[in-house]
């Protein structure tokens, strides 16, 4: 199985939902990420890492 960790910073904010660009130099994996608010534990999050497993 691999592995890739891809980390985002915050972009912009909307009523309900943060929407992430990956911070990345190299090949971009996912580019956008939006998450609702509501599933964050802290909703003034700047930053969120992702771990993406395939097989």
């Amino acid at each position: 199985m691999e592995k890739k960790e891809i980390e985002f910073e915050l972009k912009r904010e909307t009523k309900n939902t943060n929407r992430f660009q990956e911070n990345n130099t190299g090949s971009t994996v996912i580019d956008t990420l939006y998450a609702q608010k509501s599933v964050l534990r802290s909703k003034e999050s700047k930053k969120l890492r992702v771990r993406v497993e395939w097989e």
